[in-house]
């Protein structure tokens, strides 16, 4: 007998009698097989996370009892209850394609038929469609500030005003505002804009440059040291001998004045290198010296408040346990 639970008793009913089937209970207690009963536990699962809200949670242990019972005639359970997370979810392009597979492989004579594709014609009637080119190999789009999927060409939006983000990593996120009525199409085009390349240092040929120019200014500051004090060991001895002394004059002080100035200019402009270095091996890029653009590609969008309609028919729950 066929069992449609309200999702707030899909976790009650889960556990008091196992999953639910169109097909009927006789045919769960027949089949014992392994992929049946891991098909169970996924079940089971994606109910609880089915009552708790947790749509994607919901969608994967539903999608995996999906690919479990792979040919087995309990499938069609499986990809009605991704339907109703994909709607969700505001994926609602995957939940009417998944709608119509559930009719295909339920066949003509599932009991809830007319109920299925009545909800299929609601939403085929209160949706729009919105074509989306864009630049960029790999992206993700947004609806009203909610993740859809991704690469994705064409959505299905309920009619009215939306916000359709575009964003890929290593770009700008990029959105544009699209009023569409119900039935109707809109085609977005998207040009994403690169971001600036993330910063790594300046290159080290600048660090040693500085560098090496300290050192060669001090060592010539160090050479006209050496001369000054040569020149003033020279005058002092000069200046020691009796005869010679009388000859000394302020000419003979010039060099050594010479020599002492240029070596305080060198040691100043070698300290000032020196210090200029210092810095420089803070901000050096030390990695490599090539930049390596980085791929941050959830860039920061504009927070937004919206109410997004929702197009679900109270009392329309998942296909429970059995």
């Amino acid at each position: 007998m066929t069992a449609r639970l309200d999702p707030v008793l899909a976790l009650v009913v889960a556990g008091a009698i196992g999953l639910a089937s169109t097909f009927g209970r006789s045919a769960l207690a027949e089949d014992a097989d392994a992929a049946v009963a891991a098909a169970r536990e996924h079940f089971d699962r994606g109910a609880t996370l089915y009552e708790q809200e947790n749509w994607d949670g919901a969608l994967a242990e539903f999608r995996q009892a999906h690919e479990v019972l792979a040919g087995h005639p309990l499938q069609p359970l499986a990809v009605y209850n991704m339907a109703r997370c994909h709607e969700h979810l505001f994926q609602y392009g995957e939940a009417m394609t998944l709608y119509r597979r559930y009719l295909e492989q339920a066949g003509p004579d599932a009991e809830d038929r007319a109920e299925v594709e009545a909800r299929v014609e609601v939403l085929d009637g209160l949706l729009a469609t919105v074509r989306l080119e864009v630049d960029v190999p790999d992206y993700e789009v947004w609806v009203d500030d909610r993740r859809i999927g991704t690469g994705l060409t064409e959505i299905m939006v309920p009619g009215g005003n939306h916000v359709v983000e575009v964003r890929a990593a290593g770009y700008v996120p990029a959105q544009q505002e699209v009023q569409v009525p119900a039935r109707d199409e809109r085609t977005l085009t998207f040009v994403l804009e690169r971001l600036a390349e993330e910063y790594h240092g300046v290159h080290r040929a600048y660090f040693w440059s500085f560098t090496a120019t300290a050192l060669a200014t001090l060592t010539a500051g160090i050479v006209m040291g050496v001369l000054a004090l040569n020149e003033h060991g020279h005058v002092s001895a000069q200046a020691g001998d009796p005869i010679e002394g009388l000859l000394l004059n302020d000419g003979d002080l010039e060099p050594i004045e010479q020599y002492a100035l240029a070596a305080d200019i060198l040691y100043g402009t070698a300290g000032l290198f020196a210090v200029t270095a210092l810095v420089l091996a803070f901000l050096t890029d030390w990695g490599g010296g090539e930049d390596d653009p980085s791929g941050g590609g959830d860039g920061a969008a504009t927070s937004r408040v919206r109410i997004a309609p929702s197009v679900g028919i109270a009392g329309l729950g998942l296909w429970g346990a059995f």
